[in-house]
């Protein structure tokens, strides 16, 4: 009788470590999936459906798929890159993803502010995504506007000034900040 115990009780405990192991296996596969590419497409659409007026950046704070990337954009700023370079993503879903963005801390900023520059100078992104990038405009953090001082920073905008299809006005506004106008 002992030995059926015995047995029962390792053949459940064997169960149990089993059913442990295996939803742990299940979990860091939801994580993979929440955080790929293709989801991240997939939430970007969702907000590009349910934006009423891109024009006005507030209206994103209402809409939850937003609020998870920006409440968790190192998450996603890898996939950001890939996205932005897509010739078959239209211009108002980078701009959706790149203000999603902007709650990043400044290194990533920065980094993201150098792979736009190289993408923006063969042509391969929209000017656009540049400015909301330095304008920050969505929230109050502005970190190139109150970074332009720091070496990094300037070179940057300076680099993006120089290329020879940036518009006179993004020209001006790198200008104005060079120049400390919005200090």
């Amino acid at each position: 009788m002992k030995k059926i115990i015995y047995i029962s009780f390792i053949f459940v405990f064997f169960q149990c470590v089993k059913y442990n192991t295996s939803s742990i296996k299940k979990a860091d596969i939801v994580e993979k999936k929440l955080y790929s590419y293709d989801n991240f497409i997939i939430n970007i659409n969702i907000i590009f459906e349910k934006v009423v007026d891109l024009t006005v950046y507030d209206d994103l704070y209402g809409i939850e798929e937003f609020i998870d990337i920006y409440e968790n954009p190192k998450s996603y700023f890898h996939l950001l890159i890939k996205l932005a370079k897509e010739e078959n993503i239209c211009a108002e879903k980078k701009v959706i993803a790149t203000l999603a963005m902007l709650r990043l801390e400044q290194k990533y900023i920065v980094k993201l502010l150098i792979e736009y520059c190289n993408l923006y100078n063969k042509g391969e992104i929209d000017e656009q995504l540049i400015s909301v990038l330095i304008l920050g405009d969505f929230n109050n953090k502005k970190i190139v506007i109150r970074n332009y001082k720091k070496q990094e920073i300037k070179k940057i905008l300076i680099k993006i000034r120089n290329i020879s299809h940036t518009s006179l006005k993004l020209k001006t506004t790198i200008n104005d900040i060079l120049s400390g106008k919005y200090d």
